[in-house]
């Protein structure tokens, strides 16, 4: 069969026009696969040992089912969701997806919903109002984490290697470091794991007095000591300081992915901004002190994971609070 005979075979059975069949017949299934075996086995397989001369039996292929699908959902290549009747002979009754969900860089409630969408999908006969309605009540679910803090909501992110090891600074491992430096703590270290938000303030005031209120003290100290190691004096050479609290945090950052070796910074000055903060599990929640980008977030843990999904059956991304055109 040519491509597009294999599609127009497909839409028969609505994989994207969700006409999901309800009969699957277990009993065709394998007739289908024991008459494959007859014929590769008695046939094909019979007639190339006659020519070999050889009875060897273990020239015979041994076929079994490995999956009876009820429906299957493709998103894109090698991402679909599945609806499974029957595994390696046993009769089962799940949905499940392959790369669009579960994965470990997805926030809980994120892999939560996206097997819910699956089932929607699947049990509904992709029904949109029914999708649509359910979308509402995991927006107010997110909504309501990130006003929270949840760790929930939050996207996992760990500390691999030490930052001397890294060729390019991961996202999260930014965040740690920035939250070590507002904490003047090491929370975070080499083989940490937290939760990284994107934010859209922070409570400079109560960080100075909670955490920092030497800072002076502690930035002048710190320049000495760097300005007297050889190498590291040339990191004064490629980054000018300023005499503000949010420029002594900022110095702290930058200093912290310096090369004294190499010489060089691990990460372009001009471009370092405090938008992204890592929280460790052991806070339970965000603190009072961080302001979540709410916006930003749902974007990323919400919209964007549904709209790659439900794009398939005509259902566009969401703008705003479910304000939307539908294609019927």
């Amino acid at each position: 069969m040519t491509k597009e005979e294999i599609k127009q075979e497909l839409l028969k059975y609505g994989i994207q026009e969700c006409k999901i069949p309800e009969n699957i017949i277990f009993d065709s299934v394998h007739e289908i696969v024991d008459e494959l075996d007859h014929l590769v086995n008695q046939r094909i397989m019979k007639d190339f040992a006659n020519k070999l001369n050889s009875h060897n039996p273990d020239l015979l292929f041994k076929f079994k089912t490995e999956f009876i699908f009820k429906a299957l959902y493709f998103v894109a290549k090698k991402k679909y969701g599945f609806w499974v009747l029957e595994q390696e002979g046993k009769k089962v009754n799940e949905i499940g997806a392959m790369n669009i969900g579960k994965k470990s860089d997805y926030p809980i409630l994120t892999n939560q919903m996206v097997v819910d969408l699956l089932h929607q999908i699947f049990y509904t006969n992709c029904d949109k109002e029914k999708i649509i309605k359910r979308l509402e009540y995991w927006q107010e679910k997110f909504e309501k984490a990130l006003k929270d803090g949840s760790f929930d909501v939050g996207l996992p992110v760990s500390w691999q290697k030490e930052i001397k090891e890294l060729k390019s600074i991961p996202v999260g491992v930014k965040g740690m470091v920035l939250y070590n430096i507002l904490r003047n703590d090491k929370i975070f270290d080499k083989g940490s794991k937290g939760f990284l938000y994107y934010i859209k303030d922070i409570d400079w005031k109560y960080v100075e007095k909670t955490f920092h209120p030497n800072w002076q003290e502690e930035y002048k100290k710190l320049l000495s000591k760097i300005s007297q190691h050889p190498k590291d004096s040339k990191f004064l050479k490629k980054y000018n300081p300023t005499q503000t609290f949010l420029g002594y945090i900022k110095f702290r950052f930058i200093y912290s992915f310096w090369d004294s070796e190499k010489e060089i910074i691990k990460l372009k000055v001009q471009n370092v901004k405090f938008d992204k903060i890592a929280i460790p599990i052991e806070d339970k929640k965000v603190p009072d002190w961080i302001q979540i980008d709410t916006k930003t977030m749902l974007d990323k843990v919400f919209h964007d994971k549904y709209s790659e999904i439900l794009s398939v059956i005509g259902l566009s991304r969401l703008p705003d609070r479910f304000q939307m055109a539908l294609s019927f």
